[in-house]
């Protein structure tokens, strides 16, 4: 069994980032199943954690982790939308940018865990 997408690289290819090479162009119908699939649990999910850590009033340090972790989830999507149009390179700076908050969000909750 072939696990792999056989490419077919044009003759202008300019070897930027994109789709255009899959000889099987039904592979690309998958990716906004997944990519709404991992915005719902991943974004969706620290909102909903926010905001339940918003009405607790000793949890403000959970609901601005929550919020950080919301917010570089949501940076990948944004740089993927712009690779769509054309600006390969968005993608790379949104994809650290959202990883570093990501991050950050761990790390504000992580150390508040061990305060109490």
């Amino acid at each position: 069994m072939h696990f792999l997408t056989p490419i077919s690289i044009p003759s202008d290819f300019d070897f930027k980032l994109t789709g255009k090479i899959f000889t099987w162009e039904w592979v690309r119908y998958f990716s906004p199943i997944i990519n709404i699939y991992s915005f719902y649990f991943l974004v969706g999910g620290a909102i909903h954690s926010a905001f339940k850590y918003y009405k607790q009033t000793n949890k403000e340090a959970r609901f601005k982790g929550n919020i950080y972790i919301a917010i570089g989830g949501l940076l990948p999507g944004i740089g993927g939308t712009f690779t769509r149009m054309g600006y390969v390179n968005v993608l790379f700076v949104t994809e650290f940018i959202g990883l570093v908050l990501i991050y950050k969000g761990y790390r504000i909750i992580k150390l508040d865990k061990h305060k109490n």
